[in-house]
């Protein structure tokens, strides 16, 4: 598993209060991400750039928190960044699309694209985590059939 642990980490309940405002903080920020992207594509043209930038200042802010004692922030070990490497050139790829798109389009047109980029790291996830590939079911309030 992610931690290391052999044993079956079960993840903490959560209520359906819980989840709406999870949705409701994650598209406002996704929202509010994609706004400032389209000011940064006005200033400076290059989406290269202003990716690179963005993921620079979350590794430096992250680090930070982690020295300021605010987070639990581990350095990087081989062994973690090699089994999560595809995804993260994923979601880094799809995040240059996404300020690439937004040099020739609309805030709004890209807001479609942009919630769709969970969708596109939730695939590869499974290979590099020991979590099951989404479902469209729950599979604790409905239960798959025995077999006979």
């Amino acid at each position: 598993t992610l931690l290391g642990n052999k044993d079956k980490v079960q993840p903490p309940a959560v209520s359906q209060r819980g989840i709406v405002l999870a949705a409701i903080f994650y598209s406002a920020c996704a929202a509010t991400l994609l706004v400032f992207n389209k000011l940064a594509v006005r200033a400076v043209p290059s989406s290269s750039f202003n990716v690179a930038i963005q993921l620079l200042a979350a590794a430096v802010i992250s680090r930070g928190l982690g020295i300021a004692g605010f987070v639990d922030c581990p350095g990087l070990q081989t062994k973690k960044v090699k089994k999560f490497l595809p995804v993260t050139v994923l979601f880094t790829l799809c995040l240059y699309t996404n300020v690439k798109a937004l040099s020739g389009t609309s805030v709004n047109t890209l807001i479609v694209t942009r919630a769709s980029t969970p969708i596109f790291v939730a695939v590869p996830m499974p290979a590099s985590d020991a979590r099951a590939r989404p479902t469209t079911v729950d599979t604790h309030r409905f239960p798959r059939p025995r077999d006979a």
